[in-house]
């Protein structure tokens, strides 16, 4: 291993809402693909390239998916996000791939 950084996602020093744009990333899992999911602050599911480019949102509070922000986030073998909502106690899992 190299150490050598490949890529960045976020403004460090700043927080946003939108692609991106951060605020306390939480929970982070790759997929298959190697896409990289990151549950956020902002109460959504990112899903960014392997090179660290912004793809979509996988799951966000405006569709009603999250009640309260990611904590934690994981991938089944059968394609299932689970993810662990802060302060709410629950455990949701999602249809994924």
């Amino acid at each position: 291993m190299s150490g050598d950084l490949v890529a960045t996602y976020g403004t460090p020093g700043t927080k946003g809402d939108g692609p991106g744009k951060l605020h306390g990333p939480r929970g982070v899992c790759i997929d298959m693909y190697n896409n990289i999911l990151i549950g956020d602050g902002n109460w959504k599911v990112h899903l960014i390239s392997p090179e660290g480019e912004f793809v979509k949102f996988v799951l966000t509070k405006e569709r009603q998916e999250l009640e309260m922000f990611p904590k934690a986030l994981a991938l089944t073998p059968e394609g299932h996000l689970v993810v662990t909502m802060y302060m709410r106690n629950i455990v949701k899992i999602f249809k994924y791939l």
